[in-house]
């Protein structure tokens, strides 16, 4: 039986309308390789920065980067405007408001604390539950560890949880664990798929 619900924030709530990872690898000309995810989500998304400045700084030197004032400025800039463009998909938030009435609903994301405003931006806190960020307890989605804090905060089981996310990798280690799991693509998918759950919308 499903009791919570737990959504993944960029790409399956809304958008900044472009991948910063790979906008910094273009530009600054890293190199294709495995890791490069992981390597930018933990240079970026383990923090709670004192500035972007600093979170800046970090991203570059994890990567060998100069830390130039133009390099530092292009990071910042980077970020103000994925947090400038962002959108929240049509429907989501009506969906939410729906979901929030028959289920605990949660919020998991690898993000830094300056974007997570977002959830602020479009008014939609008020519908989670939990929030739960990998700037906030240090560590980064699908790690089972955050995906545990989130439960314990909610007060249910793995087993009863649905989780939302545009990932395949999330996706699937989430199905590791036990929760039932939805593979983002669009809100109308989305409304099609709960339904062959049994969830109510």
């Amino acid at each position: 039986m499903i009791k919570a619900i737990i959504f993944d924030l960029w790409d399956t709530i809304g958008s900044k309308g472009f991948a910063i990872n790979k906008l910094f690898k273009e530009h600054f000309k890293i190199e294709e390789s495995p890791d490069y995810l992981k390597n930018y989500e933990e240079s970026i998304q383990l923090n709670k920065w004192v500035s972007k400045e600093e979170m800046a700084k970090n991203f570059l030197g994890k990567f060998n980067l100069s830390t130039t004032k133009t390099n530092i400025q292009y990071v910042i800039n980077t970020f103000d405007m994925g947090a400038k463009n962002s959108i929240l998909f049509k429907g989501i938030k009506e969906l939410l408001a729906t979901l929030k009435q028959k289920y605990k609903l949660g919020l998991i994301s690898n993000t830094t604390s300056f974007e997570i405003v977002f959830v602020d931006k479009y008014d939609i806190r008020k519908y989670f539950d939990q929030i739960v960020c990998s700037h906030d307890i240090g560590k980064l989605k699908p790690s089972r560890e955050i995906f545990e804090e989130m439960t314990k905060r909610l007060k249910c089981l793995l087993n009863e949880c649905l989780f939302i996310d545009d990932s395949k990798h999330n996706i699937e280690k989430a199905k590791e664990y036990g929760m039932k799991t939805i593979l983002f693509e669009n809100v109308a998918k989305l409304k099609k798929e709960l339904n062959l759950l049994r969830v109510s919308i």
